[in-house]
């Protein structure tokens, strides 16, 4: 769960118990744990006395899961929340009116969602005000119900809480800052800073270990906590009495983590889910594929980032990866992104918030849900859909020109493609990363973060857009632009190199703290920490003309136009105009992902229906009839590529390269990246696959 986005993180954080941003893939409860398959498809076990691990057979596909003290509560592929269980106080009764929601969290016995708009909603008990929203929850972005208390974190990073406060479960740090993850226990409260930091207040908050370094996602448990740090290590301080703090020995790196009452559960980097403490219900429990039960593994299990939740949420609070990550709009999985711990990184928040083409000029790419890897499109002599044999698991890809760079499940990117300015030349001291950014145009380079968080730039060098300066600070994400490069660095500072003929890399005075950053062509975007959209650079076409008195969670700068969503899930579009690619519909509502392509525009609302428009000389805004609910789209030079609810791939617009014949083969994907006259998809086993004409 680890997203996405100390870095990312909010990710892993938000598989707590209780759910973090929007939930997750996995919730460990009082006394019951439940599941989503790679599938969509949820599973509970344990404890089942008031049928919270009653799955209601017509509940269908699910995105998310929270897991209360009797109760279960899912977000459906759809966006709508259902609650099944313990309902004596009304913590099932969903609102009839509620609508698609972002956020979700199962408490003791009350439940929180997060609508659309960013409307925080609570309902079910209210003994200590549990349910009662303050006014100046404002905006919300993510939320966190504990036993009788309630955490949500708004749309600029402040914490606000309210119940129960008698531990100072409450009592939120005066200098805590803006933080990226929340997560509420019994008596007290954990909040993640955008510099890693975790900060606990209530209840033996002084357990913090003095050693515990940076962490990229929290879980607050009954009267115990659990934290993954940058490499995927998980662990776990506090009451350890019936052994829910002893970590195994050989967990390995997780990419999610759920601390119930007196049990914790985790799931590895390879999918498998682990759970290990208290086990008197069966809790612990982890049922094998066939249905049969056996301790600590869960291989059916993915860590999948589809999701329709909000993933395009200031990148601070992505859980950009393995993410990250960094919860989020849609897809997600992933992420973007620790995006976004290892396996949520960049998905599909990577279309919203690095914005500007995560995909590739001429070929494309997408990750099927067993995280196989495909491409396809244009294959010239560079090779840039050639996966090498034996390439492995793979967590993030992204397309960029005519080359083509992945991060595999262990951290080691690869490139492949055209190569004449070593823009596939990975330094051989790079160690492991946590994301890729492979720029898109003729600018030919590469960037990646490690997982210490460390810029690392290699490639064509004509405009110095690979140089790193010197002094850069940790790095949280980063975006390639056309000739230059932008990051977001962890105390929130923007930093920008390369090309600067037109004052992309110029940043305005008192830029302040930056929560999300995309590079155009000549152009940069930011939002900043209070939601404030910037743009500088070439504007010859108003790509820079960002509307005032607005609040943004996300942006996608292109060729020369720009694209971003208002704190209400509002989609906003200016600049070049010439083939209506900026005339969002007046009916389309609010949206969780969006994808600038060439000269189009694409978007997916928050009940999961795709919307593209502008230039359809080849179809590419001819969305099927057929298509349904979908996860993440990527639009790419004149075709666009759109990932399901249940993970199959469609693609649709230009085919001259074939890059919209999707292998019959493929199954379901994790992640997809379309070109321009290729694609790639990652298939849920990590598999590369890059296909087009030969």
């Amino acid at each position: 769960m680890v997203a996405e986005d100390h870095e990312v993180i909010l990710t892993a954080a938000q598989q707590n118990p209780r759910a973090i941003r929007h939930a997750g893939k996995v919730a460990a409860g009082y006394m019951h744990t439940c599941a989503v398959r790679s599938s969509g498809h949820l599973v509970c076990f344990g404890g089942n006395a008031t049928e919270q691990c009653k799955v209601p057979t017509d509940l269908g596909a699910v995105a998310a899961v929270s897991a209360g003290h009797g109760h279960t509560c899912s977000v459906r592929s759809d966006g709508q929340l259902f609650c099944f269980g313990d309902n004596t106080y009304g913590q099932c009764d969903v609102p009839a009116d509620l609508g698609g929601v972002v956020a979700i969290s199962a408490g003791y016995r009350h439940t929180c969602a997060v609508k659309s708009d960013g409307q925080l909603v609570c309902f079910g008990l209210n003994s200590n005000g549990q349910c009662d929203v303050p006014a100046n929850a404002g905006a919300a972005v993510a939320v966190s119900a504990g036993h009788r208390h309630t955490c949500s974190v708004r749309s600029d990073g402040h914490v606000v809480c309210f119940g129960l406060n008698a531990k100072g479960q409450c009592n939120v740090p005066t200098d805590l800052g803006a933080v990226v993850a929340i997560s509420a226990g019994y008596h007290h409260t954990c909040a993640l800073r955008s510099d890693g930091q975790l900060v606990c207040f209530g209840l033996n908050s002084d357990f913090v270990p003095t050693d515990l370094g940076a962490v990229v996602a929290v879980s607050a448990g009954y009267l115990h906590t659990c934290a993954v740090r940058p490499d995927g290590q998980l662990v776990c301080f506090g009451d350890n009495t019936f052994g829910q703090c002893d970590v195994p020995a050989d967990l390995g790196a997780v990419v999610e983590v759920s601390a119930g009452k007196d049990h914790t559960c985790a799931i590895r980097s390879d999918g498998q889910l682990v759970c290990f403490g208290l086990n008197e219900s069966g809790q612990c429990d982890v049922p094998t594929a066939d249905g049969k039960h056996r301790r600590n593994r869960f291989s059916a299990l993915k860590a999948s980032t589809k999701s329709i939740l909000p993933e395009v949420m200031i990148i601070k609070n992505l859980k950009k990866y393995f993410t990250f990550e960094v919860t989020v709009l849609d897809d997600k999985e992933v992420r973007r992104r620790f995006r976004e711990h290892v396996r949520k990184l960049s998905h599909s928040k990577r279309a919203l918030v690095d914005g500007y083409m995560p995909d590739g000029n001429r070929h494309s790419g997408a990750v099927k849900s067993d995280n196989q890897v495909i491409c396809f499109g244009l294959n010239t002599a560079n090779g840039q859909v050639n996966v090498p044999t034996n390439f492995g698991a793979v967590v993030a890809v992204s397309a960029g020109y005519d080359h083509t760079c992945a991060v595999k499940s262990d951290g080691q990117l690869v490139c492949v493609g055209w190569n004449d300015y070593g823009q596939c030349d990975v330094p051989t001291d790079l160690g492991a990363v946590v994301e890729v950014s492979a720029c898109y145009d003729h600018s030919d380079h590469s960037c990646s973060v490690r997982f210490a968080r460390q810029l690392v730039c290699f490639g064509r060098n004509a405009n110095r857009q690979p140089d790193v300066p010197t002094d850069s600070r940790a790095a949280l994400a980063v975006s390639a632009g056309g000739g230059h490069t932008c990051a977001v660095t962890s105390d929130g500072h923007l930093i920008c190199f390369g090309w600067n003929d037109y004052a992309q890399c110029d940043l305005p005075t008192a830029v302040g703290e930056v929560a999300a950053v995309s590079a155009g062509y000549d152009h940069t975007c930011a939002v900043r920490s209070n939601g404030q959209l910037i743009c500088f650079g070439d504007n010859a076409c108003g790509q820079c003309d960002a509307p005032k008195d607005l609040a943004f969670v996300a942006v996608s700068a292109g060729y020369e136009q720009t694209c971003a969503v208002r704190s209400d899930g509002q989609l906003v579009c200016f600049g070049d105009n010439t083939h209506g690619q900026c005339d969002v519909p007046t009916d389309l509502g609010a949206v969780v992902a969006v994808s600038v392509g060439n000269d189009h525009t694409c978007a997916v609302k928050s009940d999961g229906q795709l919307v593209c428009f502008g230039l359809n000389s080849e179809r590419q805004c001819d969305v099927p009839t057929d298509l349904g609910t979908v996860v993440a789209v990527s639009a790419g030079g004149a075709h666009t590529c759109a990932v399901r609810s249940d993970g199959q791939l469609v693609c649709f617009g230009s085919n001259a390269n074939g890059q919209c014949d999707v292998p019959t083969d493929l199954g379901a994907v994790a992640e997809i990246s379309a070109g321009h006259d290729h694609t790639c998809a990652v298939r849920s086993d990590g598999q590369l696959v890059c296909f087009a004409l030969q």
